[in-house]
């Protein structure tokens, strides 16, 4: 009785310890070995001297030694590392040790500390293994952490991430290596930290009485060359001049050029100017407006919303850009949280336009300075409110000189405006060409995610230079491949920019399969930072897994630094933080957000660096590789969608008490799932109605998925792996209704394909059964193709049932007029 109450206590002590920690390490599935390194007695002898010969003591060094290393190698170290001892004489089961996370102590205060941890832990080693797994339902001890010391040929100890491998202690020598999987780090990154365990090792006494925040584990030239090296971007640019000004110039230069294409429509430099010099005028002499201040504008795509942004420009103020489509309720506090008393949406500009003639052309008095904001973007918000970053003039006149010195334009080029005015790519669309005497193309509203009508614009207007998100450049490649006529129709383009997603290396091939002879460049930045901050040109021959995101722009310093904001070796991964020119004023109306992300730059006096939430890590080359995001902000179509804004959105419905949103995968797509614990009957319906009032549409879940309970983990934390996934049973299909003709059958034969759906009825409608607008490009290119009928995509999203679009195709009515707004970033 005695023993079996000792092992009760022993078990629940581990499953106690283990509760703090996830329990579920993935194996990794490729493990790189160093070469074994070997202390001779006499490098050991300090080792020895500090543990007085004791093999528990000098357990317990080494333990401090690598995890200590391993706190500043792996920013993501949830703090426990497990523990086997097979020595001839001395046995120890494994364990697993807490180290705390502290960094304003000496390192002999942090020696101790592990060394009673280690005692702590071998008062429960004698546990009956067999109990133990199954009180931890079928989980082990070593299997509860990344990390891992192995002292002698532990049977079991295998490496799950990183796996120290000790041969013995009792020898004349000390023989070690190093086992990593290639997922946690790069071969040099394991040689750099065994170099270092190697240093901490020999200098031990030195170190004892240092504070661990003021340990370095990067040398001189290392620490210089990720700082210095790595961003010696400093370059000219016309800093003291504001963006309207370089445009005023350009207008000199170029007055009869053509500006802007909407359409049949053209404006020439000088007649662009002209009526933005009179719509500044008008709001000048009508509203009062002065520098500093913000103008929404409302308005879809044409030659007046370019008229109105560079107008609101003209009267000194920023601007603001609203989408139409957006709730009311959100538009609300926008216009509340930025102070904005005037929105020109289409009755203003009307008005505005039956009085233009009352108004001079010419420039108007300059009330600008290069400090003065240009633009004001909300993104999504943590909060349940989006936030409002500010731009200032100097920033974004910076990124577009770096941008036409590294891709210099010429007046023959043409620049596509395929992007949502809301999202900032399409600030250097806007803007880029008209300093430098471009011209821009402006597709209608809708035109920029059908591939019919923006292969027409291209060829049509000689577009040279286009903007892709990746996963929708993967759509518009799909529909152009193995078509000569298509690809002979893109043959004006010299050059892609992708950015807003993650570009895979099949989207980067598939590409220059398609395109050979036209550039594609990688983009990086978040809205913080102008738009982007760093740029790969993917022509080049990729040495790496993945595309990186490159190297830093002209006057912006990226840094990659762990939790202390201390710089990382290269390989190592931690967070990446942006400084520069091209940094944001901060957010609108919220002074204590901002001075959370933009904090002091402790690499740069009187300057600041923006937390941007990215994790990502040096290429050896000077490069940076994205690796993922730190929080639960995801890119969903080119979007930045912060989940918690839907969840808060969600648990404002009355009848909604709990709520988790994740993006899946649904087949080859992604999609926005909520998983919702009510105290009411709500349908998913009511659900979707009441999120249509506060959220865009692209930020409205597809699914609504209702749970008794979510689910947990042992350590109290959501266990978002074991939320279930989509199966066909969360669709609320209607009645099946079968295809009638052989039209119908090929379409429902394509819907299933690229819905992954086993059954879909032709009065389904394409949004209740998990489609998107993306989809619907993919869908309709196989349509245009598999029947050589045509539907552009705008008309198939007005159908949204198979019995509706089969229907007008057979009419043959098109209708190329109506118009619709189905916004999505490409």
């Amino acid at each position: 009785m005695e023993i079996a109450v000792k092992n009760r206590i022993i078990i629940d002590y581990w499953v106690k310890k283990l509760k703090k920690f996830d329990c579920l390490v993935t194996k990794p599935k490729k493990i790189y070995t160093t070469e074994k390194f070997s202390f001779e007695q006499k490098d050991l002898k300090r080792l020895n001297q500090i543990a007085d010969g004791d093999n528990l003591a000098k357990i317990g060094l080494i333990l401090a030694t690598y995890s200590y290393l391993i706190k500043r190698y792996f920013i993501d170290f949830e703090g426990s590392i497990s523990l086997s001892v097979s020595l001839k004489g001395q046995e120890i089961k494994p364990v697993l040790l807490e180290v705390a996370n502290v960094q304003h102590v000496p390192f002999e205060v942090y020696v101790q500390n592990v060394k009673k941890e280690l005692q702590e832990c071998l008062k429960y080693k004698e546990y009956q293994s067999e109990d133990l797994k199954i009180a931890l339902e079928g989980e082990s001890i070593v299997n509860a952490s990344r990390f891992g010391l192995m002292i002698g040929k532990a049977l079991g100890h295998e490496c799950n991430g990183l796996l120290l491998k000790i041969e013995s202690l009792n020898t004349a020598k000390l023989d070690f290596s190093f086992e990593c999987g290639l997922s946690q780090a790069p071969p040099h990154l394991i040689e750099h930290f065994q170099m270092n365990f190697v240093r901490f090792l020999e200098n031990l006494e030195e170190l004892m009485n240092q504070p661990l925040h003021n340990i370095e584990i990067l040398d001189l030239g290392e620490k210089n060359r990720v700082l210095v090296d790595f961003n010696k971007t400093t370059e000219p640019y016309p800093s003291e001049r504001t963006i309207m000004g370089l445009f005023e110039d350009q207008v000199k230069k170029t007055p009869s050029k053509v500006a802007l294409i909407f359409g049949q429509k053209k404006l020439s430099y000088f007649e662009l100017n002209a009526q933005a010099n009179k719509l500044g005028r008008y709001l000048r002499e009508k509203y009062g407006v002065k520098e500093n201040e913000v103008i929404g504008i409302k308005l879809d795509k044409s030659e007046l919303l370019i008229v109105a942004i560079y107008g609101v420009l003209k009267a000194g103020s920023a601007y603001m850009p609203i989408d139409p489509t957006y709730p009311i309720d959100r538009i609300e506090f926008m216009k509340r949280n930025a102070n904005c008393r005037i929105v020109l949406d289409t009755p203003e500009m009307e008005s505005f336009l039956s009085i233009e003639n009352q108004y001079s052309a010419l420039n108007l008095e300059t009330i600008n300075s290069p400090d003065d904001l240009v633009y004001v973007i909300y993104t999504s918000g943590t909060t349940g409110n989006p936030k409002g970053v500010m731009i200032e003039n100097r920033s974004l006149v910076n990124r577009l000189a770096w941008m036409q010195k590294s891709y210099p334009l010429k007046e023959s080029d043409t620049l596509i405006q395929k992007t949502t005015f809301c999202f900032d790519v399409s600030v250097w669309e806007i803007f880029w060409w008209s300093i430098y005497g471009a011209s821009l193309s402006i597709p209608e509203t809708g035109a920029e995610k059908d591939p019919v009508l923006l292969i027409e614009n291209i060829s049509n207007n000689d577009v040279t230079v286009a903007h892709f998100v990746p996963s929708m450049l993967s759509e518009f490649l799909g529909y152009v491949k193995g078509n000569p006529k298509l690809e002979e129709q893109l043959s004006p383009i010299k050059q892609v920019f992708v950015s807003g997603e993650v570009l895979s290396i099949a989207q980067r091939d598939s590409f220059f399969e398609i395109l050979p002879k036209v550039g594609l460049m990688n983009l990086y930045g978040p809205t913080e930072a102008t738009i982007d901050v760093s740029y790969y040109d993917c022509s080049k021959p990729l040495s790496f897994d993945t595309v990186p995101i490159g190297r830093p722009i002209d006057n912006i310093q990226l840094y990659i630094l762990d939790g202390e904001q201390r710089p990382l070796p290269i390989g190592a991964i931690g967070k990446l933080y942006i400084s520069g020119v091209g940094l944001s004023r901060g957010y609108i109306g919220a002074q204590e957000l901002t001075s959370e992300k933009f904090v002091v730059n402790p690499f740069i006096k009187y300057t600041k660096m923006y937390d941007s939430g990215d994790l990502a890590r040096w290429l050896p080359d000077g490069n940076i590789e994205f690796i993922k995001r730190s929080d639960f902000q995801v890119k969903f179509k080119g979007y930045r969608i912060e989940l918690g804004e839907i969840e808060s959105a969600l648990i404002r419905i009355p009848e909604i008490t709990q709520a988790v949103v994740m993006v899946k995968e649904w087949g080859s797509n992604q999609v926005i799932v909520s998983y919702i614990i009510c105290n009411g009957d709500i349908g998913s319906s009511q659900i979707q109605q009441s999120l249509e009032k506060i959220l865009p549409d692209y930020m409205v879940p597809s699914f609504f998925i209702k749970l008794e309970k979510l689910p947990f983990k042992v350590n109290g934390k959501l266990d978002r792996n074991s939320l279930p996934d989509l199966s066909e049973s969360n669709f609320k299909l209607k009645e099946y209704v079968a295809p009638e003709n052989e039209l119908q059958k090929e379409i429902v034969q394509i819907w299933q394909e690229v819905l992954n759906l086993e059954r879909v009825g032709i009065t389904d409608n394409f949004f209740e059964i998990g489609g998107h607008s993306l989809m619907a490009t993919r869908i309709v290119n196989r349509i245009n193709q598999k029947t050589n009928r045509i539907i552009s995509v705008r008309d198939f999203l007005m159908g949204a049932t198979i019995e509706q679009i089969v229907a007008e195709m057979e009419e043959g009515n098109n209708d190329t007029n109506r118009n619709q707004d189905f916004e999505v970033i490409i």
